[in-house]
């Protein structure tokens, strides 16, 4: 299957000033995969190094000479040399050594030639351990998500779709019976989700109950793993709070979140500790409440103030139990589950959207004056510009939350994601007296992966229609 991040890869690997990777991203997202794929496509002598293993190197680690360790690794393999424009070493499971990423140092300083990549399913302990000497400005990252939706359209629908999704244009809508197919597929991919071992079985005509027993599983990979956490987190975590979060947490998606509730029997510090190690297995993602009207919008952030996502919509779907039946009929999928798989499609495809060596994170606004509550689900920050996006039930004319932000920020531009076609239409709000005039623009959900072509085009002011 293709994936985006093989050309990045591609761009590394070629790049004289590279350092050596760490692809960060949850368990069965696709990193080992996505490595092989690569060096396949690429013709690369890959040596695979799988740290669950016992490896004849380990002692190695503390000479810091780089070149005597993948010496040793080509003579296992029975090669008589490493080409280095032809060769990537690949150490999976790191989290299990360590004492592997302050070696990267030494890959950097004595051994550049030879390209070096790193991951683990838990690697992200052992990057947050302070015990673990760090090489900074010696090494960088790759950040992996779950198949975006177009990925997903590439390997379960063809490239002739493909090619109509990714050439979608504001001026130039697609036509009703391709928008229906694609809201079909938006909807199939709501059930199957966008982590790879679904999508490869729905590419393969899997059944809905063969990809559900997928999902289960994904799912229940991850709640085995928490007993592990307390091999790399020095205070213990509560496995069993862990569990209880990890099972209650769907519920609450695109929700403030209230300790209480999550965990009645526990302190709100303990909760928000053991939120903190399910980010850390990048498992769930914080959506920070900002105030900023101006980039960057981490400039406005509260740290107290935040939504959830989960890590797919598909295992959101598993979780959830939401009928399979009510999504693919459901006149607005805005409503499904009150709203919580249209809105974790939608996190999750904007986090899909940043630069693979941006770490990502979600943004959204929020308002808690009593009497006044009010909340707009993402903002998103393009060329120096805020955007405020709503994936909310209902009409146009009925976007309050919305409204009361653009009274305070007005913002020039604002998306909404909802069952229908393109469009764009005026919106006015009166602020003292004065009216303030708004384009939104409201895109179908499939199309969300094109929204910096689509504010690329908005930009030439010939493209903004009423």
């Amino acid at each position: 299957m293709y994936r985006y991040a093989i050309e990045y890869l591609n761009e590394w690997f070629s790049r004289e000033n590279r350092k050596p990777l760490i692809i960060r991203g949850a368990r069965q997202v696709g990193k080992t995969t996505l490595i092989r794929l690569f060096a396949k496509r690429e013709n690369i002598e890959l040596i695979e190094v799988n740290m669950e293993d016992p490896q004849s190197f380990t002692s190695l680690l503390q000479n810091n000479q780089p070149q005597e360790i993948f010496e040793l690794l080509a003579l296992e393999r029975k090669l008589t040399e490493l080409q280095p424009d032809k060769t990537l070493i690949f150490f999976d499971e790191v989290q299990e050594t360590p004492e592997i990423i302050p070696f990267l140092r030494y890959c950097y300083e004595r051994s550049n030639s030879i390209r070096v990549i790193c991951a683990g399913s838990l690697l992200e302990f052992s990057l947050g351990d302070s015990k673990t000497s760090f090489p900074v400005g010696r090494i960088e990252y790759m950040y992996l998500n779950p198949m975006s939706f177009d990925e997903y359209i590439h390997a379960v629908a063809g490239q002739g779709l493909y090619n109509k999704l990714t050439g979608f244009s504001i001026s130039a809508p697609i036509s009703a019976p391709i928008h229906t197919l694609l809201t079909q597929h938006f909807r199939e991919y709501l059930i199957c989700g966008g982590m790879p071992e679904s999508v490869k079985a729905k590419a393969k005509g899997a059944t809905i109950l063969e990809i559900e027993r997928i999902k289960s599983s994904i799912i229940e990979s991850y709640s085995a793993d928490f007993p592990k956490y307390t091999k790399y987190i020095t205070h213990r975590p509560d496995t069993s709070l862990l569990l209880e979060l990890f099972e209650k947490l769907p519920n609450f998606v695109g929700k403030k979140i209230t300790y209480s509730k999550l965990s009645p029997t526990n302190t709100a510090a303990k909760v928000n500790k053991h939120i903190k190690h399910l980010e850390q297995a990048l498992i769930v993602k914080k959506c920070m409440h900002t105030s900023a009207q101006y980039p960057p919008l981490k400039s406005g952030i509260n740290e107290k103030i935040f939504k959830l996502i989960v890590l797919d919509v598909g295992l959101l779907q598993t979780q959830l139990g939401v009928s399979i039946a009510d999504i693919k009929s459901s006149s607005d999928v805005n409503k499904l589950a009150k709203g919580e798989l249209a809105e974790q499609y939608i996190g999750q495809q904007i986090l899909a959207l940043k630069p693979f060596f941006i770490k990502p994170q979600l943004y959204h606004w929020s308002r808690t004056a009593h009497g006044s509550e009010a909340e707009v689900d993402y903002l998103i920050e393009f060329n120096g510009n805020i955007y405020p996006l709503e994936v909310k039930a209902g009409t146009s004319n009925t976007m309050r939350s919305l409204k009361l932000l653009q009274i305070e920020k007005k913002f020039p531009i604002a998306f909404r994601f909802y069952s229908g076609e393109a469009k764009q239409e005026k919106q006015t709000v009166l602020i003292n007296d004065n009216k303030f005039t708004y384009t939104l623009i409201s895109l179908p959900h499939y199309a969300c992966n094109q929204l910096k072509s689509v504010l690329e085009e908005l930009n030439k002011p010939s493209q903004i229609k009423y």
